[in-house]
């Protein structure tokens, strides 16, 4: 991925600061790559904050990282609210760019943060959407025999039972099926290595040993998981994106019959029925990868609820009320 920036156009006495301060956001996008080892992805989601940051800094008539203030930020806050954009999204577009601030006062670009000043809209706790037990089952038992199914129950099965990212199905490589377990890269080229169920590395297995073959088309690759040929047009061979599996996904919730859920869907899934199982939270946050207990309590919630569901349908006291 390319970690340059489109340079805005300009009036010709100021091109010269906005391509310096271009290549200052060029910096930092190298520097998330290089020194934090961030994925493509993320790094390309920080390149297009960056990038709506300098358009906007230079609409308002401004040349240098430094003349930006609190207001210059209010004011693009405001211009997303008007937007109707997601508090999630307002929140994580203003996360980013706090990285970057930081960056350039490390860089000595700036000697102040305006983003201290600003206050951002409250965030709604929003439980995370997941499969019921017998959803998850019945997704699982619809792929096929083919090759292409092979890959696809193999791919549902290990993103399920493994909580994985999307990102981690798709950079699996073949090495990382391990006799017991899988490893995977997650954010920040955080190692982790998964146990997993017999069943699940026995469908990996056949996949990779009677499926994948008959997908290589004489190509090259380590990777675990690929395409295959849409439309006419050859994909043989090519290792699957986050795209393609959740258009895979979406194909198999539709034959099962069950709403959507996104690939991060079935990591919410696992971690919810894994507590309804009765795990530690610890246990799952190291499972899921996740660096602080904070994001795994969410599902602590869900099964909180789950409970009180029960209880309430179940119990006598609360089906008659006590007198």
């Amino acid at each position: 991925m390319s970690v340059s920036l489109a340079v805005p156009q300009a009036r010709p006495a100021d091109l010269h600061h906005v391509r310096r301060m271009a290549r200052t956001g060029e910096a930092f996008l190298a520097y998330l790559r290089a020194e934090r080892g961030l994925s493509t992805n993320t790094v390309d989601a920080y390149k297009q904050e960056v990038q709506t940051l300098l358009q906007f800094i230079l609409d308002e008539g401004l040349t240098d990282w430094a003349q930006v203030t609190h207001r210059h930020i209010r004011g693009m806050l405001l211009n997303m609210t008007e937007a109707k954009y997601r508090r999630s999204t307002i929140r994580r577009r203003v996360s980013a760019l706090r990285t970057f601030w930081k960056f350039l006062m490390r860089e000595e670009q700036v000697t102040s943060n305006p983003f201290i000043l600003v206050d951002l809209p409250k965030e709604r706790k929003l439980l995370p959407r997941y499969l019921e037990e017998s959803d998850a089952k019945r997704l699982l038992k619809i792929p096929g025999t083919r090759p292409v199914d092979l890959r696809d129950r193999a791919l549902l099965h290990l993103a399920y039972s493994c909580g994985l990212r999307v990102a981690e199905v798709t950079g699996l490589r073949l090495r990382d099926v391990l006799p017991n377990a899988v490893r995977v890269f997650g954010k920040g080229s955080k190692e982790r290595i998964i146990p997993t169920d017999a069943r699940t590395l026995r469908y990996v297995r056949a996949y990779v040993g009677q499926g994948r073959p008959a997908l290589m088309n004489g190509q090259k690759t380590d990777r675990v998981f690929l395409r295959v040929r849409t439309g006419g047009v050859s994909g043989e061979g090519h290792p699957l994106d986050p795209r393609s599996v959740r258009l895979i996904l979406a194909k198999y919730c539709q034959q099962a019959g069950i709403p959507y859920i996104n690939p991060h869907g079935l990591r919410h899934s696992i971690a919810t029925h894994m507590l309804d199982h009765g795990a530690d939270i610890r246990i799952v946050q190291e499972f899921l990868g996740h660096a602080s207990i904070n994001t795994t309590q969410v599902y602590a919630h869900v099964s909180k609820r789950k409970l009180q569901e029960a209880v309430a349908a179940s119990h006598p006291s609360w089906q008659r009320g006590v007198e």
